[in-house]
């Protein structure tokens, strides 16, 4: 996996604009802050949504969380446990 940017590059990406004289092009922007075009671009788009939020990567954790047993699950268990540690 790659490193996720700083929010100091994330903000010089943000704040780019490539209409003002004497501004690098897109290609040359990228290359000199060591990022693909597409990335670039997903950064721009993502601060088009959520502003700020963009300033700092988004989560790797799964979108939701690992199941949960319910309490007949859990109670069974927990007599299983108990059970083992009796026989020992």
């Amino acid at each position: 996996m790659s490193n996720p940017l700083s929010p100091q590059t994330r903000a010089a990406i943000i704040n780019y604009d490539p209409t003002q004289p004497l501004a690098l092009s897109v290609s040359e922007f990228c290359r000199s802050v060591k990022i693909s075009r597409s990335v670039f671009y997903k950064i721009r788009a993502r601060a088009a949504h959520e502003l700020t939020a963009a300033l700092h990567p988004r989560s790797r954790a799964l979108g939701r969380p690992a199941s949960r047993y319910g309490p007949t699950v859990v109670n069974e268990l927990v007599k299983i446990r108990r059970q083992l540690k009796a026989d020992d």
